[in-house]
């Protein structure tokens, strides 16, 4: 027997007989993983000849293959071996797969994983959190995990899945037998953000009353689990204040940013990107009101918050439009050289994140133009003026509002 582990392991027995000198026993090529995977390859080949290209068993070896090239870091191999499998599996009885079918999804999952494709990564990490539960129940860190998924699929552009993976983990958190509010928050927050991300990209009110809805759930859990005072529930407020604002439902939108900004304010979070979204919609509504002085105050919160926080945690497109809406502020109040700085920055955030010819950064420049005309510097409003023109001539034709506008503008500065 002692021998026997000698040669398992390749430790050398020196002979008895000094004459012939050491003799060395190596293990049977088998053991090593390169003999392992030749046998089974060759196994493969056999039980193909033998019963065709289908079937538990060679999915069965695909998957030990595929184990083999795991256990050595050779992702390319074993996902290959592990895609094999998974094509046979799909066609047979799960209870007739050799091995754990959650253990294969999650290392089929880090194959995929470090092979760059992230889209089948994620998915595989799904179908094995859905065998674990349905192997063994509801458990906390299942609502955990398919939130992550479905953050990252909503990442790469998977919106459905993210979507789908949400609502896994909401419908997992309800099955708990002790509630968790505090992850309920972030899933419910989560799906939120989906939703209002999407109604972003187009306007969408059925989007908007979902992510509304699904934020008013995550702000009672915040409650629950924080207390109503907490900065969780101040930030939940700032997204119900910001969906209500997409969906001109400004008195709402106004109450929300005040609540919000007061609980930012009780826990000393001025420096947050949601007290600068919140200050910029409160300015923005005092605006609209008429209340020049409360705005400016609010906007000038906005702007030295948003230039005080980290450039990651801006949203620079919501900074852009608090920029332009605090220069058409200052024109009000006769401020036009500060005006003119704050459009300019506005204009330059609107074309380097919505893009030139968006109309945002169109309307912005035309508001440039204006106040470039107002403070005397004629040369810089026809630049800008004839690059609105040209352009809107070109894109939307000689008899479009901003092409006329912009006309008529170059009439103005140029009698000037």
């Amino acid at each position: 027997m002692f021998k026997q582990f000698l040669i398992k392991w390749k430790i050398p027995i020196l002979s008895t007989c000094a004459l012939v000198g050491p003799t060395y026993y190596f293990v049977d090529s088998y053991y090593l993983p390169s003999g392992k995977a030749r046998h089974l390859e060759k196994e493969i080949e056999d039980t193909i000849a033998k019963y065709g290209e289908k079937g538990p068993r060679l999915a069965g070896l695909y998957e030990k293959l595929g184990n083999i090239y795991y256990s050595s870091e050779d992702a390319e191999k074993a996902s290959g071996y592990y895609r094999n499998a998974n094509e046979l599996f799909e066609l047979v009885d799960f209870h007739s797969f050799p091995g754990s079918i959650e253990e294969f999804y999650r290392k089929f999952a880090e194959t995929l994983q470090k092979t760059g494709d992230k889209k089948s990564s994620v998915y595989f990490l799904e179908k094995s959190l859905d065998q674990q539960q349905l192997n063994n129940g509801v458990k906390p860190h299942l609502v955990e995990e398919y939130k992550n998924i479905a953050l990252i699929n909503d990442e790469i552009g998977e919106v459905e899945r993210a979507v789908l993976c949400l609502r896994k983990a909401i419908e997992a958190e309800s099955q708990l037998d002790q509630p968790n509010d505090a992850i309920a928050v972030e899933v419910f927050k989560s799906l939120g953000d989906v939703f209002y991300k999407q109604s972003e990209k187009q306007f969408s009110k059925p989007y908007l009353l979902e992510a509304n809805a699904l934020y008013e759930k995550a702000l009672a859990r915040a409650n629950l689990a924080y207390g109503a005072n907490s900065l969780v529930s101040a930030k939940v407020l700032y997204d119900i204040a910001k969906v209500n604002q997409a969906l001109y439902q400004f008195d709402k939108s106004f109450y929300y940013c005040a609540k919000s900004i007061e609980l930012l304010s009780s826990n000393h979070a001025k420096s947050n990107k949601e007290f600068a979204h919140c200050s910029g919609i409160l300015g923005t509504e005092f605006m609209h009101k008429g209340k020049d002085e409360e705005a400016l105050t609010f906007l000038e919160y906005a702007t030295s918050t948003y230039e005080s926080i980290p450039r990651s945690e801006i949203d620079e497109i919501n900074f852009a439009k608090i920029l332009a809406n605090l220069a058409v502020l200052l024109v009000r109040l006769n401020k036009t050289g500060e005006a003119e700085n704050s459009m300019k920055q506005a204009t330059e955030k609107f074309k380097a994140f919505k893009g030139p010819e968006s109309i945002e950064a169109l309307n912005a420049s035309f508001n440039l133009a204006l106040i470039l005309q107002k403070n005397q510097n004629h040369a810089e409003a026809i630049k800008v003026a004839s690059e609105i023109y040209n352009f809107a001539k070109t894109k939307f034709g000689p008899t479009h509002q901003l092409t006329q506008s912009s006309l008529e503008l170059l009439k103005q500065i140029s009698i000037q």
